[in-house]
């Protein structure tokens, strides 16, 4: 290590009673390392990569980095730190020469890291066909742009909005919230809303089960129900239940609870009850079905 400066040096000194020395010596100033060094991003979008160096190396030195999440000792006069948080992070740096010289000042940076997170709500939970304005709520952070897409088709650039579904047969819609803020950053969250449409019920008022392939089950057909609680049952003329299923694709083949004994050619009372597609209202419906033989 070369010196900055040097410079030779005489003592002399004596007591009372006349006795005298002289010391000679030589004086040598080191250098101090800096502790000056750039970064990579000084802002950007979480997570952000920092790359932060040293200006000047100094050989041999020692460096002590605060990042602003840990401290690190290292001798390349290189780190790296990933901010995966929006925040405001100080960086520092101080550098110890091999000769032990202390860099006379810690040298500062700041990073700021900015994030957005989308999210939203709607109201109501169950839509349908016939409850089908939805209210959108921006519930989202970081963010001061806003794009609401419905199956990919934009419709609001406002915070929250509020959509009415088609007024046709429930379905699945994707609605989509791309945020926006910072120096650029961006976030998207999508949430399917299941609009129900208006159940709808049709029960044949007469089968024929004679083995022809033609009419031989009775059986109800059903949209916009849930088969989750659902029971169907057939009694007849003396209120004695002689069919009975919990199985939405259960059908009734014209025997008495399925013994396989025929059950005579009459007039039968049939009952159906089931949840509606939401399972926020469950229904009882019943009729009469003529078995023809």
């Amino acid at each position: 290590m070369t010196a900055i400066s040097t410079a030779d040096y005489t003592m002399i000194g004596w007591n009372v009673a006349g006795c005298a020395d002289t010391l000679t010596g030589h004086i040598e100033v080191l250098p101090r390392p800096g502790s000056a060094f750039s970064i990579s991003s000084e802002q950007g979008c979480a997570p952000l990569d920092v790359t932060m160096q040293v200006d000047e190396p100094f050989p041999g030195a020692t460096y002590r980095w605060k990042t602003g999440l840990r401290t690190v000792e290292e001798t390349e006069g290189l780190v790296f730190e990933t901010y995966a948080k929006k925040g405001t992070y100080s960086l520092s740096l101080a550098a110890t020469s091999p000769a032990g010289c202390v860099s006379d000042t810690s040298f500062h940076r700041v990073v700021e890291v900015s994030d957005v997170d989308a999210g939203f709500d709607f109201s109501p939970k169950h839509p349908s066909v016939t409850d089908r304005t939805v209210y959108f709520t921006n519930t989202s952070t970081g963010g001061d742009q806003w794009s609401w897409t419905v199956d990919s088709l934009h419709i609001s650039s406002d915070n929250s909005f509020r959509y009415a579904f088609p007024e046709v047969e429930g379905g699945s819609y994707t609605v989509c919230l791309d945020a926006k803020g910072g120096p650029g950053c961006r976030d998207r969250m999508c949430r399917t809303i299941e609009v129900a449409g208006e159940p709808f019920l049709y029960v044949p008022n007469a089968f024929t089960p004679n083995g022809d392939g033609l009419n031989d089950l009775f059986y109800p057909e059903m949209t916009f129900f849930d088969g989750g609680n659902y029971r169907f049952w057939i009694v007849n003329r003396e209120g004695q239940t002689i069919f009975e299923t919990d199985d939405i694709e259960g059908k009734w083949n014209g025997t008495e609870r399925q013994s396989g004994y025929l059950a005579p050619p009459d007039v039968y009372i049939w009952n159906i009850t089931v949840d509606t597609e939401d399972s926020r209202e469950r229904r009882h419906f019943t009729g009469q079905v003529t078995l023809i033989r």
